[in-house]
C-alpha cells in the first residue's frame, strides 16, 4: 500500500497533465498550470533535499576517507559547478537576466 499510493497519484497527475497538453481549453489547461505550479513547488524541495543529502553522503566518505573517496570529491565538484551554472544561466547568451523560454503550448 506504501508503493500504491504514489503511483496512483503520479498516474492521475500525469494523465491530467497530458491531457491538458492536447485540450488546452477550461477546466484541462487551468489544472495543467495549476499542477504545473505545484510541480515547481515540489520539484524546489526535492533538488534541496537530493543537494543536501548528496554533499551530506559524499562529505562524510570524505571526511571519513572511505573507500575511493576521491570520486565523492570529483562528484561534489561536478554538483557544485552543474548548481552554480544553473543558477547563474551561465551559458545562456543574455546571462542571468534573460528570460527562459515558456513551453510550447498547442492552440486549436
Amino acid at each position: 500500500m506504501k508503493r500504491q499510493i504514489p503511483l496512483i497519484i503520479t498516474a492521475i497527475v500525469g494523465t491530467v497533465l497530458v491531457v491538458s497538453v492536447f485540450i488546452p481549453h477550461d477546466p484541462f489547461g487551468r489544472l495543467g498550470e495549476d499542477f504545473s505550479v505545484f510541480f515547481d513547488i515540489i520539484a524546489v524541495f526535492a533538488f534541496i533535499l537530493g543537494g543536501g543529502n548528496l554533499i551530506r553522503v559524499h562529505g562524510d566518505r570524505i571526511y571519513k576517507k572511505a573507500k575511493d573517496w576521491r570520486f565523492s570529491i570529483v562528484t561534489i565538484v561536478g554538483f557544485l559547478v552543474t548548481l552554480i551554472a544553473g543558477a547563474f544561466k551561465i551559458g545562456n547568451p543574455d546571462g542571468i537576466q534573460a528570460m527562459l523560454p515558456l513551453p510550447v503550448r498547442f492552440s486549436p
